[in-house]
């Protein structure tokens, strides 16, 4: 996974708060794919950066926030670890970001 350069290469993007391109490389991978929990795992990741992309670019916070709770819901679908991916600790960051926009939708608290 940690090889796959359409992996690398969101990732990188993601990173550097590039996140519609980052979108756009996980995409790839997502539809060449056919192994499910992978197949889940990008599509979460890529709900993840589409809400990044409505926060920050948008200003959408109720589209980021419906995003970030459908990744939620790929992720506890899978087990705690998905080819090299620390599931566990990403549910947690995307419970996290989900709930400040559900709870907290102050400007400093999102950019936080």
């Amino acid at each position: 996974m940690w090889t796959n350069e359409h992996f690398t290469e969101g990732l990188s993007h993601y990173e550097a708060g590039r996140h519609w391109e980052a979108h756009e490389s996980w995409e790839v991978l997502w539809r060449q794919t056919t192994d499910d929990q992978l197949r889940m795992l990008m599509q979460g990741l890529i709900q993840i950066a589409a809400a990044c992309h409505k926060a920050y670019a948008q200003r959408d916070l109720a589209s980021a926030q419906r995003l970030f709770a459908r990744a939620l819901d790929k992720f506890e679908r899978l087990p705690d670890a998905v080819h090299g991916v620390d599931l566990a600790r990403l549910r947690d960051d995307t419970e996290a970001c989900r709930d400040v926009l559900e709870h907290d939708q102050d400007r400093g608290t999102l950019d936080a």
